[in-house]
């Protein structure tokens, strides 16, 4: 077999963009860019012979994405297979490598970044020290949103140019959120039957569910189900059905001149005066007044201002059923 050569770059085809220092200076002073700041990034497919080794890190958060092959990364005395859909977070200061395959070379995209909230957007993503990588398995949406950032460095570096890298790459992780999965098949088909039950929510919200009802239509138990419900939505199962019940009344109430009572039963509850006072703890307004607002002009979304003391009351409130 012939030799490959390592190198971190150099490869056929490959995009490579460096934000300049003055624009790096501009950016850290500029709100809501200094919140996520992309200072590189990067497209090698295929990336034969690929080799980055820092024995001090980088100096911003490294994102790799493989795209197709196989790569390896080693951090914090571990070494990691990457394969295709699988996202690696490494953090900055900390020594790390990683390394194409030598007979299948993953193809990859990547991004350095920095900010004052960095370590926020990656905590919100779902990376641990115990677990920095992800498995996205959408390959082309995430290979679409990646070119929604990178076109944001084609045009001169703007302040609108600036905002707009910082914008895209914060929806780009939040796309990493939505769409993460378990890399275990095993933990995978076990969010799948999560999955199957939150459609059948999503499809009938205002049917007499109970916790039991559901776990046993995931085939769970109780506690296992509410635990992977939890860790799939961020939420109690119960607590989520509220939420669907909600959107679904807020709808309502936009399109139609039904009474409170009529949109309660439609939504699930048949006590009036019960759905009002849970419409107004997570909304933050009574129905009646959410409606007046939206027929008087307000296009908003029904958790937008001008009621935000009424909206930290709320959210401080237990969840209820």
């Amino acid at each position: 077999m012939k030799a490959i050569r390592r190198r971190p770059e150099g490869f056929l085809g490959q995009r490579l963009v460096v934000l300049p220092g003055e624009m790096l200076v501009r950016a850290a002073g500029m709100p809501v860019v200094r919140d996520l700041e992309v200072t590189h990034l990067g497209h090698f497919t295929p990336a034969a012979g690929h080799y980055v080794r820092r024995p001090e890190g980088a100096a911003q958060w490294v994102l790799i994405f493989c795209l197709a092959g196989i790569g390896a990364v080693e951090w914090s005395g571990r070494r990691w297979q990457i394969k295709v859909g699988d996202l690696v977070l490494l953090p900055p200061g900390e020594a790390h490598l990683y390394e194409a395959d030598l007979l299948a070379p993953w193809s990859i995209f990547w991004v350095h970044f920095t900010g004052v909230r960095a370590d926020d957007f990656v905590k919100a993503v779902g990376w641990t020290r115990e677990a920095p990588v992800l498995h996205v398995p959408a390959v082309e949406t995430m290979m679409e949103l990646f070119e929604d950032v990178y076109r944001n460095t084609l045009h001169g570096y703007s302040d609108a140019d600036l905002l707009g890298l910082s914008t895209e790459f914060a929806r780009f992780l939040g796309a990493v959120r939505l769409r993460a999965r378990a890399r275990d098949r095993r933990a995978r088909r076990a969010e799948d039957r999560v999955l199957a039950v939150l459609r059948r929510l999503r499809e009938s919200p205002e049917r007499r569910w109970t916790v039991g009802e559901m776990a046993r239509a995931a085939g769970f138990s109780i506690t296992q189900f509410a635990k992977l419900f939890n860790q799939q939505t961020g939420s109690p199962p119960m607590t989520f059905l509220i939420r669907l019940r909600l959107q679904r009344a807020c709808e309502i109430l936009q399109q139609g001149d039904e009474t409170i009572e009529e949109i309660a039963h439609r939504v699930g509850y048949e006590d009036a005066y019960y759905f009002s006072r849970l419409f107004r703890k997570h909304i933050g307004v009574a129905p009646s007044r959410f409606r007046a607002e939206v027929r008087g002009g307000r296009k908003a979304a029904p958790w937008d201002p001008p009621y935000p003391k009424e909206i930290r009351r709320a959210s401080q409130a237990p969840d209820c059923a």
